[in-house]
């Protein structure tokens, strides 16, 4: 999904999925104490990215006002070209 994706929104989600996936796999062994200590700093890390992550996006939609990533990059090429 984080491949194929077309727009912001679609990025974010794919992203947040694939870091609580990860979480599961470090959880798997839950006999194991490092793993799930390890996990547990992952979860509380990830999730701050993720918090920044959005507010990334959020800036970004204020500034450019579209979630799609072709008008996205076209209007920063404007923007850089001053027009």
């Amino acid at each position: 999904m984080l491949a194929v994706a077309g727009n912001l929104v679609m990025f974010t989600a794919a992203w947040i999925a694939t870091s609580l996936s990860l979480n599961k796999l470090l959880t798997f062994y839950s006999d194991r104490t490092a793993a799930l200590v390890a996990a547990r700093k992952k979860f509380v890390i990830s999730r701050l990215g993720d918090a920044c992550l959005l507010g990334a996006i959020v800036l970004v939609y204020r500034a450019f006002g579209s979630w799609e990533f072709s008008e996205l990059f076209e209007r920063a090429s404007s923007m850089r070209d001053g027009g």
